[in-house]
């Protein structure tokens, strides 16, 4: 499945994110190279892994491309790897991700992010429309033990608002949902707005990870400063 918002007059688009299943496992990661070191791991019960939890790291096997793509990241030390409890819903149901894009990010003249790019035939892929000025796009995914769900379903649907299910090998589902809010009534986490940036060339898009309160995920695209990334490694 593949998750992109993005405004089809003005080709302006955000970063696309690719989500996928293994046996008891989901996965979440940018299709951008210079992006490609991050991930994010939603483990299900398996003898492979240490312990059942969703977690945000650095991919390794990706940071040679991170690199040649000219990516850099700068964290916060000891946060990365970053395991996570999502915020529980319902019974076997935990929200455990929010994306979210603003509409600073979208218009005429603005740089855009890397066109998501052709994607094939049996995948799902969600080109979400921009937010009207003073609202933000949010993406929410919610892990199900049981069956899939999604919040207010019915409307949701008329909406076609819906994303996935996708199903891993466990029997156990992935469904997204896309909504538009107003930030001055759903504000952004301060938690997850590092490294804003005014108006300028001396700005870049990125995305900035944390985790709330609530022990949610929230993966932020924004405009944030070249400055604090000069001397960084990539990832």
């Amino acid at each position: 499945m593949y998750v992109c918002v993005g405004d089809r007059k003005t080709n302006v688009c955000g970063y696309a994110w690719r989500i996928g299943w293994g046996r008891t496992s989901f996965y979440i990661k940018p299709r951008y190279a210079a992006l490609g070191a991050v991930k994010v791991s939603l483990h299900g019960p398996d003898i492979r892994h240490p312990r059942p939890g969703f977690k945000v790291d650095l991919d390794a096997s990706a940071i040679s491309a991170v690199r040649t793509a000219e990516g850099r990241f700068v964290a916060t030390e000891g946060w990365l790897p970053r395991w996570f409890l999502g915020r529980s819903v319902k019974p076997g149901v935990v929200h455990v991700v929010r994306f979210r894009w603003t509409w600073d990010l979208f218009g005429p003249g603005l740089r855009s992010a890397p066109r998501p790019g052709p994607v094939k035939s049996r995948d799902f892929a969600g080109l979400v429309p921009p937010p009207p000025v003073g609202d933000a796009i949010d993406v929410d995914l919610f892990v199900c033990e049981k069956r899939p769900y999604w919040p207010n379903e019915r409307q949701a649907r008329k909406d076609r608002a819906c994303l996935g299910p996708l199903r891993n090998e466990a029997g156990h589902y992935l469904t997204g949902i896309s909504v538009k809010r107003s930030v001055l009534l759903h504000p952004t986490p301060k938690v997850a707005l590092p490294q804003q940036a005014q108006v300028g060339s001396n700005r870049v898009r990125g995305v900035g990870l944390a985790v709330d309160e609530h022990e949610v995920l929230w993966v932020r695209e924004q405009w944030m400063s070249k400055r604090p990334f000069g001397s960084e490694d990539a990832g």
